[in-house]
């Protein structure tokens, strides 16, 4: 089976469940130098989003009209008609997505954490939110007008919220009894309390996820210095491993 190349047709299956059989694909031929290439259908933002900030290696490439993902399950060097597909991914509501796995910071004890500082409105973190179940969500700051308003749809996939910043009071009113949802009040209180509460998931894949849906400015200088300090307080935990450290199979 070496360098040989397996062609899938996922269209007709779900988001969530062409995720599932791709994970399912890839860890059955690691090892085996195969390739695989499923034919998904329309352009597969969140599924890519979805295995690229697991460590997965995948790419998109535009096919008859759709577009197919191509899973390298052994971290080989894509051909060169691949190369930078993994890079850029445009949806047609605009939004680009590049270079994602700059976002995962560490996975600890099962808890993948992720950094999202950029999203600073509720449309970039619908963008995130989108991508994972089981979530405990960090979010807050300094809101934009209409606050939380729009990301009701995904109350469901959150676990638990931690709310910080000028937004905190704010945001605990808008949520009400939708999730469960904590006053943490800083960065290092949602960070050390979202840990405690992911380490404690039955879930199969907990995020910590800083998807803030607010400004920066009431606690941080930008969007990157509180991204910066998330990925401190991060690595202080017990048993904290960078992604980077851990490689590409992370």
């Amino acid at each position: 089976m070496s360098g040989a190349t397996i062609q899938i047709d996922l269209s007709a299956l779900s988001p969530d469940r062409q995720v599932d059989e791709l994970k399912r694909q890839y860890l059955s031929l690691r090892g085996k130098g195969a390739v695989v290439r499923a034919c998904v259908g329309a352009l597969p933002v969140r599924q890519y989003v979805s295995m690229l900030e697991r460590g997965y290696r995948v790419y998109i490439e535009p096919a008859g009209g759709g577009y197919d993902l191509i899973l390298l399950p052994d971290g080989s060097t894509p051909r060169l008609g691949l190369r930078g597909a993994h890079s850029i991914a445009c949806h047609p509501d605009g939004c680009v997505y590049t270079n994602t796995t700059e976002n995962r910071v560490a996975v600890i004890d099962g808890v993948l954490y992720v950094n999202d500082s950029k999203a600073t409105n509720v449309d970039a973190a619908a963008k995130a939110l989108a991508c994972y179940d089981d979530i405990y969500w960090i979010a807050g700051g300094r809101a934009k007008d209409g606050g939380l308003a729009g990301l009701e749809p995904f109350y469901p996939k959150i676990a638990r919220a931690y709310l910080i910043g000028e937004a905190a009071e704010d945001f605990a009113r808008q949520l009400r009894d939708a999730i469960p949802h904590v006053p943490c009040g800083t960065l290092d209180q949602a960070v050390e309390q979202a840990a405690a509460d992911a380490s404690l998931s039955q879930g199969p894949e907990p995020v910590v996820l800083l998807s803030p849906a607010c400004a920066s400015y009431d606690q941080f200088d930008n969007f990157a210095k509180r991204g910066d300090a998330f990925r401190e307080l991060v690595m202080r935990l017990d048993g904290a491993t960078s992604v980077t450290q851990q490689g590409k199979a992370a």
